[in-house]
């Protein structure tokens, strides 16, 4: 009797495991988003109009973006990465990246969970 009580109680534990790890909502991974998105651009006030774009999930422990913007009117976009704490709510903005270019794309992209 208890060899058929195990594979219930794994195939449960399993399932409970599985049902953590597939996420949240659509609206917490928006919610995150825009955090990501909000504080990150806080972190570049000296940038003219910077285009932020934000990976949709993070890892574990972090939310990443990439940032382009000019310091000045006339001179060339520069491209800065920006890692979120996710535990934290704080990011940090790294120094310009020597020859990358960002693209941002005419219109927003495809909805996401």
């Amino acid at each position: 009797m208890t060899l058929h009580r195990t594979p219930a109680a794994l195939v449960l534990a399993m399932f409970v495991i599985s049902q953590q790890a597939s996420g949240s909502s659509a609206d917490a991974w928006q919610t995150f988003r825009d955090q990501v998105r909000s504080t990150c651009l806080a972190q570049v006030p000296f940038l003219k109009d910077p285009a932020i774009h934000v990976e949709p999930f993070g890892t574990e422990h972090h939310g990443v973006a990439l940032l382009s913007g000019a310091e000045q009117e006339g001179q060339p976009a520069e491209v800065r990465v920006c890692i979120y704490d996710k535990a934290a709510k704080t990011a940090e903005v790294s120094g310009p990246l020597p020859g990358v270019a960002l693209e941002v794309p005419a219109q927003a992209p495809a909805a996401l969970p």
